[in-house]
Parts: structure tokens; C-alpha cells; sequence
């Protein structure tokens, strides 16, 4: 258990948090006072129906390493297909998927991007939804994608 407090202390160490310094108690009060913030984290983001991501670029091509479990929630796709960037651009309306790609790539070279289009949902809905990500060292994307359907007031 000692080992498992040095790794969580490291952990938390490293980011802002709101457990107090110094984690003190059992190791089962210590999984149970992180657990809570996860599983807080896990309702905000599922109630903003918001998904994280992670990718890394390598020959020109996006490889997906990580997406949020609410991703199969949400979408109704597993998660490995929504990592194949095939399968997720082949999901893009295709009045969307021209402008999401050249969106993409200039993000790629401003370090930064973010983008509405639709995207079509395993019920066969298409849902509008908005993508963000940074890239970091060169080669590493990290962003949210959040269904906005029900933000945007109908006209």
C-alpha cells in the first residue's frame, strides 16, 4: 500500500487538485476520495455530453490512441472504431468532411483547432457536434468533442 500512496502522491503532485496535500489515511480512503473525483469528472462530462481524445500524428495520418469511455455512450460506437480515423471521418456528413479535413490540418500547423460539423451517430442520426484539440510536441493531440445538437437554438 505504501507504494501505491508514493505513485498517487507523484501523480497528484504533478497537477492541480483538490485533495488536500499530503495524502494521509488507508490506502481504501485514498482510492475512495480519488474515485469520487473521477466519478464526478465522468458525470460533468457525460451530462455536457463531452468526450476526450488523444491522438498522435505519424506520416500524415492521424492515429487515435485514446478516447473516453462515455464516447460508446454517447455515439453508440465502440471505441475502437472511433479510433480508426477512417471510420470516424467516413461518419462526418459528407457536406462537413471536406472542411472538417482542411479545418484539421491547419489546426495541425496553428497548433490548435476547433470545428463544427455533423456527425452521424450508430442510430443513423447526424448530430451536430464541435471538436477541439491542441497538438503538443510536435505530434500529440489533445481535445474534446462535445455533441451540440441540443446547444444550438433552433432557427
Amino acid at each position: 500500500s505504501q507504494i501505491a500512496r508514493l505513485a498517487i502522491q507523484k501523480h497528484l503532485d504533478g497537477h492541480e487538485h483538490l485533495i488536500k496535500p499530503g495524502i494521509n489515511g488507508s490506502i481504501e480512503e485514498i482510492f475512495t476520495t480519488l474515485g469520487r473525483q473521477l466519478s464526478k469528472s465522468m458525470d460533468i462530462l457525460g451530462n455536457l455530453r463531452l468526450m476526450l481524445f488523444e491522438s498522435t500524428i505519424k506520416g500524415g495520418h492521424y492515429l487515435g490512441s485514446y478516447v473516453s469511455d462515455n464516447a460508446i455512450e454517447i455515439t453508440g460506437y465502440n471505441k475502437e472504431d472511433l479510433l480508426d480515423s477512417d471510420f470516424f471521418k467516413s461518419r462526418i456528413h459528407p457536406q462537413d468532411r471536406k472542411r472538417f479535413i482542411t479545418e484539421s490540418k491547419l489546426g495541425i500547423q496553428r497548433g490548435t483547432c476547433e470545428v463544427n460539423f455533423r456527425f452521424k451517430m450508430q442510430n443513423g442520426t447526424h448530430e451536430m457536434t464541435r471538436i477541439y484539440f491542441s497538438l503538443k510536441d510536435g505530434n500529440h493531440i489533445f481535445g474534446t468533442w462535445q455533441i451540440i445538437s441540443e446547444l444550438i437554438s433552433p432557427e
